[in-house]
């Protein structure tokens, strides 16, 4: 008995000369299965099995927890444009974050499907914040938008800060944000489709700070 799934392929792991481990990030799990005779150069399976590929997998599902299911059949949905260098370094950069991070999140999976279309040399760098920003569910992270994480006002919002969990109001801000930041991150928010829109320079601060907070929680999760 088969079962079909759909994932984004997130992880491989070479088991011998022949075969590897496949990890898929679905919408309601991470799946990993035997995927045997895609490291052969024949194998029509191991064409769909790129980084970041969405596919759909048909497997023999395990019938033990210590087993990993078979791959029996894989079929490519979508696949990033990696014709060009900086987009295959994108992709490898998000994938090596959401291999850091090994949890689930149906809020990253979802805004890993949301951007391939924005794949590109145009918007490569402002894809990779949005998925790496949705990553922040899989920490149980994800920041407060709506109001101050300090006292729950939702005016005379003035700061946003990662590690604090969000907004911050005047009355709790420690460092001013300005107003295109915080115009940035409610629109990062929303839609990969809004978060394109803001200034170059200021994508760059934003994937800056978001790297460096979860580098650094991860960090102290695993001390």
């Amino acid at each position: 008995m088969t079962d079909f799934v759909r994932g984004i392929v997130i992880k491989k792991v070479k088991l011998n000369s022949d075969d590897q481990i496949i990890t898929i990030l679905t919408k309601f799990e991470i799946i990993s299965f035997i995927a045997l005779g895609t490291r052969k150069l024949n194998s029509k399976n191991s064409r769909s099995l790129d980084f970041g590929n969405y596919i759909s997998a048909e497997i023999f599902r395990a019938r033990l927890k210590n087993k990993l299911s078979k791959l029996k059949k894989s079929i490519l949905i979508k696949q990033p444009p990696i014709l060009t260098s900086d987009t295959a370094n994108v992709i490898l950069e998000i994938i090596k974050l959401i291999q850091k991070i090994d949890n689930h999140s149906k809020r990253l999976f979802e805004a890993f499907l949301e951007s391939y279309e924005y794949f590109g040399d145009t918007y490569n760098h402002w894809v990779k914040t949005y998925i790496i920003f949705n990553s922040l569910d899989s920490l149980g992270v994800y920041p407060q938008i709506k109001q101050c994480v300090e006292c729950g006002r939702n005016d005379r919002i003035n700061g946003f800060d990662f590690s604090l969990g969000g907004y911050t109001c005047a009355w709790h801000t420690k460092i001013e944000k300005s107003i295109e930041y915080l115009k940035a991150i409610n629109l990062i928010n929303e839609s990969i489709e809004n978060y394109i829109k803001i200034d170059p320079e200021l994508n760059k601060k934003i994937y800056q700070e978001l790297i460096y907070f979860i580098n650094d929680y991860i960090y102290h999760m695993q001390s």
